[in-house]
């Protein structure tokens, strides 16, 4: 079995010059995770996922259409042929413990994404013999599910990490008022509101 049989073609995309809130709005509309992202060229620069526009979001305190996609996208990227095979893709996931992988021609230019859902579902329907076998699902599977050490924060920019630690600091570190008494209540949103459907793959 070959990437191209499996692979999403012709992915929506954003640029590099795009504010996160496009990127998002991708997400929404096509009920995926990930953005391929091209430069101005029409090649493909790097890829934003939806964590990444939460922690940008979280972490710098500003609105998605304040932030472009080219500051907080992936650029060190694996890519895969579509040409090549399932198997090969398995494992080029497992060693660079991602979930997706954008699909590029010979000349680079991207054609499609393969994500490890896409092997899955494919593997429930298809006949035995033509499915990857089960230990390279899981093998792929424990890699990208592998906990990850947390960031370092004297890594990140000044005013980042600032901001950072306002945010980040555990509640029960934070001072209390003098005029007021904790009810031991934790906050939190209303439970009598209306449930957002999840949208993912």
């Amino acid at each position: 079995m070959y990437v191209h049989e499996l692979m999403t073609p012709a992915p929506a995309v954003c640029t590099t010059s795009d504010h996160l809130s496009r990127a998002a709005q991708i997400m929404w509309d096509r009920d995926c995770g990930v953005v391929p992202v091209l430069d101005a060229a029409g090649h493909l620069a790097g890829i934003v996922t939806d964590r990444d526009l939460c922690m940008a979001a979280y972490t710098q305190g500003v609105a998605l259409h304040d932030l472009n996609v080219e500051r907080v996208m992936s650029k060190l990227l694996t890519t895969v042929g579509a040409d090549d095979s399932i198997e090969d893709a398995l494992e080029m996931l497992a060693e660079a413990e991602v979930r997706r992988l954008p699909v590029v021609d010979a000349q680079g230019r991207l054609v499609g994404i393969l994500s490890l859902a896409d092997v899955v579902r494919a593997a429930e329907r298809t006949s035995a013999r033509r499915t990857p076998k089960a230990e390279a699902l899981l093998v792929v599977l424990a890699s990208v599910t592998r906990p990850r050490p947390v960031a370092n924060a004297a890594a990140m920019p000044k005013a980042q990490r600032e901001l950072a630690s306002k945010v980040l600091v555990p509640a029960e570190r934070k001072p209390k008022s003098k005029t007021t008494k904790s009810t031991g209540t934790k906050s939190g949103p209303s439970k009598s509101g209306t449930k957002a459907t999840a949208r993912r793959k």
